[in-house]
């Protein structure tokens, strides 16, 4: 059964792999952002051209800089 919740994935390096992007994924429910996880550096804007806009809220797992350097 599809209910339309997803996880996507920004980015799955770290900050000594910054061609990967830092650490970060966008819970989704039918295609749209409803809570970015962690915000490295690049994240703001890898989630902005996905999705045209700022997260609405974010939540971070911790406060290394490849979790936290793009807030």
């Amino acid at each position: 059964m599809d209910n339309g919740w997803s996880l996507r994935f920004i980015g799955t390096g770290s900050s000594g792999a910054p061609d990967l992007g830092t650490s970060s994924a966008v819970v989704e429910q039918s295609g749209k952002p409803l809570m970015l996880i962690d915000c490295g550096h690049g994240t703001p804007g890898r989630f902005r051209s996905i999705y045209g806009r700022w997260p609405a809220a974010v939540f971070l797992t911790h406060i290394h800089l490849d979790h936290v350097s793009g807030l």
